[in-house]
């Protein structure tokens, strides 16, 4: 078995794992079947719906699905980290894409060159 193979199945488990802690703790995430989160949204959908067609919706029911779904929401940002996770470092920044800093550019977009400066006395 290449390393690969022993990352691939090692991923596998973490996330079978995953899956199982979250539907034990009935929170859900949307997308997944089961859970509570997923009783909500299929709640809310329809009431969204029947409001677009036309249809009497209870204001008070609207925001009380999503103030149930904000603190689910809350309840899984605040959940700790699954087994064999590392945080990240403090003051790490997550990964993700990286602007460059103000100011002058280190040079051209790659592909393209600089015009040759001008002659002396033009």
């Amino acid at each position: 078995m290449g390393f690969f193979d022993k990352a691939m199945k090692t991923a596998n488990e973490l996330a079978g794992k995953a899956e199982t802690a979250l539907a034990q703790s009935g929170l859900n995430v949307p997308g997944t079947p089961g859970g509570e989160a997923a009783k909500l949204y299929q709640e809310l959908g329809r009431l969204v719906h029947a409001e677009h067609r036309g249809e009497p919706a209870d204001p008070a029911r609207r925001s009380e699905l999503l103030q149930r779904l904000d603190t689910l929401a809350e309840q899984i940002a605040s959940a700790p980290p699954p087994p064999g996770a590392t945080p990240p470092p403090p003051g790490s920044t997550p990964p993700g894409p990286s602007t460059p800093p103000p100011g002058p550019s280190a040079g051209p977009p790659p592909g393209l060159s600089t015009p040759p400066p001008p002659p002396p006395g033009a």
